[in-house]
């Protein structure tokens, strides 16, 4: 919903919304989200196009010629004009099969002595803060034995029996749905 309500505030900065929008997001978001949101909009802008450019790398809007840059996470760069179009919450995941095999989780720490899928899209993969329903925090370092800078990649490993891993409620709802 909140994506879709800036594609509306995208197509309302204009009087007519016409010609080319060149849009980048992340490749998992993007993918996930924004490219089943294209064809809506371009049927219900009949004079416009949209051009996805997907990459996990931070793009020069200019250089590029992109109109729109989607970024998940945090900004870094504050001199860029900035709208938060969608909140997500990071979960942790596993296989059904690999949770199958897991000893008694009680606290984070127990996490230690779990195989970790470490997704390297993430500020800091191996330090990951749990918080309680009284708003108490707690960080945890942990250590992985495999690591991957795609949060779809290591969706797969983790899906395959990898191990324990933290990833973005977009990419996981679906799976996490169907058990």
């Amino acid at each position: 919903k909140e994506t879709e309500d800036a594609f509306s505030f995208l197509a309302n900065t204009a009087h007519e919304t016409t010609g080319l929008i060149r849009i980048t997001a992340p490749f998992d978001y993007g993918t996930k989200i924004i490219a089943s949101m294209i064809p809506a909009f371009v049927a219900r802008y009949k004079s416009s196009r949209v051009e996805l450019v997907l990459s996990d790398s931070t793009l020069d809007l200019l250089s590029n010629r992109l109109d729109v840059a989607i970024h998940v996470g945090w900004l870094k760069d504050s001199s860029n004009q900035a709208r938060r179009i969608r909140s997500f919450e990071q979960v942790v995941v596993c296989s059904e099969g690999f949770a199958a095999n897991l000893p008694e989780i009680n606290e984070p720490a127990d996490l230690r002595s779990v195989s970790l899928v470490a997704n390297m899209a993430l500020r800091d993969p191996l330090s990951w803060t749990f918080s309680n329903s009284v708003g108490e925090y707690q960080t945890m370092e942990l250590s992985s034995v495999i690591a991957m800078d795609s949060a779809s990649a290591v969706l797969a490993a983790v899906t395959a029996g990898g191990g324990i891993s933290i990833l973005p409620d977009f990419l996981v709802a679906s799976d996490m749905a169907h058990g």
